[in-house]
């Protein structure tokens, strides 16, 4: 290397130096030399090889330095702590280091010459092969992460910085091996995952004792030896025990009843054999002990928890007492709401089938009493007579029963007193039963009101009484009739037949006779269920009390033991105060019946319609006899057309309610439109409320039980036509302004 080129500007100084060397050596020449301008070129010359000399001195130095640097450097290269080494564009290892060679596992001649990707994991080739190409293109530094794996040796994670030298076809790489710094972030990484983990582990303890703590449930943990360990606040509630009292003693011992005990160790212990238990994670409901003795019901479920430390069981424990007790109410709900539907359902069959009925009736009694008419009275066939009226009576009287007890008989309920209710019926029986059986009779001193149908309410009390006396089976006993109060109120659990709260009269008739089991008590007020002979009922008796007390809208409960006796209780409603009653009008709808007037030779015209001939011919002759003219027809047009036709010749109506072409009332309704002072009367086999109320609103004067015609009929039609002549239209037309053409034509009496 010049010195001059590398320190130019120096050639004074150079030459300054020179100079002072030479005088120094400098020979006295001038006596040899004559001549000046040899002198000065001779001093020139000397002067030059003196620069030389010194010139040669500074590149020596300069040269020694320059070995000394290669040498730092090649010591610094080779004794590098990371991998150094020369690539060319194929990846082939030109010079390397002895950190190089020590990470790819092979000696430095060996390595050279050999390829890069030879000691490259095969994930890492791709990188590498992305890499070269990108380096000699980019002319750039360039760090890309590989794993090196070196010949029979583990596989090491690497870092490689690479740049072009200044030779294009060669670059220079840095390998740093950054396995331990990948290992140490792996382990960081590790450690705050399991950091994080036991904070959210300690996090969900929190919340989940938090959840525990606040529960509605009782949770209760217990140990493999059987040991309470856990005792939530709601378990303290449930069971009565404290957590201190709790934790620590035996789960049997606690709340276990001692008929389950034994059941509960033995599980445990083939649990502990096995690994088997059949109670786990499913819903189960049994008995618990409270502390203080007393058992209850729980719902319980029970989880295992397992670690590798220890086996614990979890119980999640609920008190279904008021849940066990709703669902009993609610089955005897039920049970009365069936019942009630049963009667209901009874009842319609009872409405539908009354009508029929008793047109048979009315027809068969009707004709009884004709034929009693045309024959002597010692005539022989007079008894059979007499059979078939009291016969027919019998099955009048069966279906006023099935009425009643399914609600289909009208009521009237008036305010009255109870006590002497009691007292009529008690006199009664006292009369009635013998004299070894003792009538015992209570009642409060105070007067008790309800708002009561009192033939009904007898009715129910004398049904009683008689099914008492039955009871007694004709041996001495007791039969007593109590009445107090008792007050439901809203808050009580247990209100019988679900009635409202409220005061009401119980009416208990009790008796020390035979007593019924359960399977009688559950059917003693069906219809027709009877375990009297035939001469002591058919089975009506209770039904028509159970069918009075609903419709009085009071409850009737039964409690009976076999061999012990039975009670009634009925609930009835109680008035605090009696209220006013008044005797009510008598409306032309609802006339007084029984009158049974017979005046002969009346020689009123009576237009009779009635669909049923039978009934039809019978009522005919009947009024004939009566001293009637009777005109007869089965089709409601036909008497429409007769009355336009005759107007001014007919002076009463009589029709049957049920015809299927037209209605008694959509004919009564007609004949208004026709002759509005014209009256009329319907019979119906079955008689209701609706029909009474309907019945006035179209017009008609007077309805009739169809039963009853052979005994109220001819009375009706005296009062009709010969206490209240006929009008001249205008008061009658006034009775049925706005009213007849609201009236329907129901088919439903």
């Amino acid at each position: 290397m010049n010195h001059d080129s590398q320190a130019p500007g120096n050639d004074g100084e150079r030459h300054r130096r020179a100079e002072a060397r030479l005088a120094q050596l400098q020979t006295p020449v001038n006596d040899l030399l004559s001549s000046e301008g040899l002198r000065r070129r001779l001093h020139q010359m000397q002067l030059r090889q003196i620069e030389l000399e010194l010139q040669n001195d500074e590149l020596q130095r300069l040269r020694a330095e320059q070995q000394a640097q290669l040498m730092r450097y090649a010591e610094f290269y080779d004794l590098a702590p990371v991998a150094c080494l020369t690539l060319d564009h194929d990846g082939v290892i030109g010079r390397l280091n002895n950190a190089a060679a020590k990470l790819l596992g092979r000696g430095r001649t060996e390595l050279t010459g050999q390829r890069l990707r030879s000691f490259v994991a095969p994930e890492s080739l791709l990188v590498l092969d992305i890499l070269l190409p990108e380096i000699f293109a980019a002319q750039t530094v360039q760090s890309y992460e590989l794993t090196i794996q070196p010949p029979g040796q583990p596989c090491r994670a690497a870092r490689m910085d690479v740049v072009v030298a200044s030779d294009p076809h060669e670059c220079h790489a840095i390998i740093s091996d950054i396995t331990e710094h990948r290992n140490v972030e792996q382990a960081l990484w590790e450690r705050e995952s399991r950091l994080r983990e036991q904070a959210a582990l300690i996090e969900g303890q929190q919340k989940m004792n938090a959840v525990v703590e606040t529960a509605l449930d009782a949770v209760v943990r217990m140990d493999a030896s059987g040991h309470v360990v856990a005792w939530n606040p709601q378990a303290e509630v449930i069971f009565g025990w404290t957590a201190n009292e709790a934790i620590g003693r035996s789960m049997h011992d606690t709340i276990i009843p001692p008929q389950y005990r034994a059941r509960h160790i033995h599980g445990m212990q083939h649990f502990l054999a096995t690994g088997q238990a059949k109670i786990l994670n499913k819903r189960l409901e049994l008995s618990a002990l409270h502390s203080d003795g007393r058992e209850f019901p729980i719902e319980l479920t029970i989880a295992l928890l397992k670690t590798q430390e220890q086996v614990e069981f979890s119980a999640f424990i609920r008190d279904i007492s008021a849940r066990k007790q709703a669902e009993t109410v609610q089955r005897e709900l039920e049970a009365q709401l069936r019942e009630s539907q049963k009667m209901q359902a009874i009842g319609t069959l009872a409405g539908g089938v009354a009508h029929d009925f008793n047109n048979i009736l009315a027809a068969i009694l009707g004709n009884v009493a004709l034929a009693s008419q045309e024959i002597e009275a010692r005539h022989a066939v007079i008894d059979c007579l007499d059979q078939i009226k009291k016969s027919a009576l019998r099955a009048r009287s069966l279906v006023q029963q099935i009425l009643t007890f399914s609600h289909r008989q009208p009521q009237a309920l008036v305010c009255q007193p109870l006590q002497p209710l009691v007292e009529e019926t008690v006199a009664m029986l006292r009369a009635t039963v013998p004299a070894m059986a003792v009538v015992e009779v209570t009642m409060p001193g105070e007067p008790l009101h309800g708002l009561i149908d009192v033939t009904q309410i007898h009715q129910v009390l004398t049904n009683l009484g008689t099914n008492a006396w039955h009871a007694l089976q004709g041996a001495g006993g007791r039969i007593g009739i109590d009445l107090d109060t008792v007050d439901l109120s809203a808050e009580a659990t247990h209100r019988p037949g679900g009635l409202p709260p409220g005061r009401y009269a119980r009416l208990r008739v009790s008796d020390t006779g035979c007593g019924m089991d359960a399977a009688t008590q559950a059917r003693v007020f069906e219809p027709f269920f009877s375990t009297k002979s035939v001469d002591q009922g058919i089975g009506l008796g209770l039904a028509v009390v159970h069918g009075i007390v609903s419709t009085h809208h009071g409850a009737i409960t039964l409690e009976s033991k076999p061999g012990v006796g039975s009670r009634f209780d009925v609930y009835l409603p109680l008035v605090d105060r009696p209220e006013e009653t008044s005797t009510p009008a008598v409306t032309e709808s609802e006339v007084m019946i029984g009158q049974g007037i017979l005046a002969p030779e009346k020689g009123r015209h009576v237009l009779c319609v009635d669909d049923d001939e039978a009934m039809l011919v019978v009522v005919e002759s009947f009024l004939r006899r009566a001293g009637y003219r009777v005109t007869a027809h089965r089709n409601p047009h036909e008497a429409v057309a007769t009355v336009r036709g005759q107007a001014s010749d007919i002076d009463i109506v009589v029709t049957d309610f049920n015809m299927p072409e037209m209605s008694g009332l959509d004919l009564a309704i007609e004949l208004a439109h026709i002759r509005p002072d014209l009256p009329v009367v319907v019979s119906s086999g079955y008689v209701t409320e609706e029909l009474r109320a309907l019945a006035l609103q179209a017009g008609v004067r007077a309805v009739l039980n169809k039963e009853n015609t052979f005994d109220d009929l001819v009375g009706i039609l005296d009062r009709i036509v010969w206490s209240e002549p006929a009008a001249d239209g205008e008061s009658a037309q006034g009775k049925q302004s706005g009213t007849a053409a609201k009236a329907k034509s129901g088919r439903n009496g």
